[in-house]
């Protein structure tokens, strides 16, 4: 848990800085949708397990319409006409799924057991 929380620390520390190094400020309105998402992801990294993954997979694809309104909701704060922001943007989104997956898998039931050790 502790290695997940301090990538995902780092993750809102590379975002901050990109958005004041960039100019364009912590109160840009796509800063903040990361830095919610990001904040989301280290509340709620304990409780992602792979039952639950399941769960809210399943309901995705036995509801699609209410899944596809869902979605656009979330994707909603990330819209932007700007490239580079929205290449950061999904980068910063992708590598914080990629930790939440990572542990999830990483502690879960045999698929913990297959972790790399140095």
């Amino acid at each position: 848990m502790d290695k997940t929380r301090d990538k995902l620390f780092g993750l809102r520390q590379e975002t901050r800085d990109y958005f004041l190094q960039s100019g364009r400020g912590l109160d840009h309105p796509l800063y903040a949708a990361l830095r919610d998402i990001v904040n989301g992801h280290l509340r709620y990294a304990e409780s992602l397990t792979m039952s639950r993954f399941v769960v809210w997979a399943r309901w995705h694809s036995k509801h699609p319409t209410e899944a596809e309104q869902m979605r656009l909701r979330v994707e909603a704060p990330f819209q932007t006409n700007d490239q580079e922001l929205a290449a950061f943007a999904m980068n910063v989104r992708l590598r914080a799924a990629g930790h939440m997956y990572g542990h999830m898998l990483a502690n879960t039931g045999c698929w913990g057991s297959l972790r790399w050790r140095p």
